[in-house]
């Protein structure tokens, strides 16, 4: 019969998984993506007016982003500007938040061809609660940009081994 524990379990040993894992991948982050667009035939917004732009009231929904631990987005849009216009034009989507009227993302799609396009990465202050979203384009009052995907993706950079 022993006296002594096998494995002490209030403290860690080394080599224990966690710090493995943190000295081989480095810091973890967690990474999602949220589709809010997705037209197989491109969703056109004719005319998408000038600031504070269009509204794609049926992309609204509701995210609580303290919740999910998220405090970075940016939009990924596959789209053009304009199939007939110069290839120089540009419109902006952005993700807006309804519940605190600021706008938390924007990428800018250009040209007259269909290619994706990225936003920057974007810090956010999550409030606690639903935050209601919803896409906008930005444009000239005289653009047709056409967009067949629209993604948030979502980080945190507070993730833990």
């Amino acid at each position: 019969m022993r006296n002594e524990s096998v494995v002490n379990l209030t403290s860690r040993s080394e080599g224990y998984l966690a710090d493995l894992l943190l000295k081989t991948m480095g810091k973890v982050t967690s990474l999602s993506t949220i589709l809010l667009l997705s037209e197989s035939g491109g969703y056109t917004a004719t005319d998408a007016a000038a600031s504070p732009g269009d509204s794609l009231a049926f992309t609204t929904t509701k995210i609580d982003f303290a919740d999910a631990g998220i405090d970075q987005i940016r939009l990924v849009v596959r789209g053009l500007a304009d199939a007939v216009a110069a290839p120089s034009t540009s419109v902006v989507v952005q993700l807006y938040d309804l519940t605190n009227s600021v706008a938390l993302a924007t990428v800018t799609v250009t040209d007259d061809t269909q290619a994706t396009f990225t936003g920057d990465w974007t810090g956010i202050t999550p409030t606690g609660s639903d935050q209601e979203v919803e896409l906008r384009v930005i444009g000239d009052g005289a653009l047709d940009p056409e967009l067949y995907a629209v993604h948030m993706q979502a980080r945190t950079l507070q993730a833990k081994v």
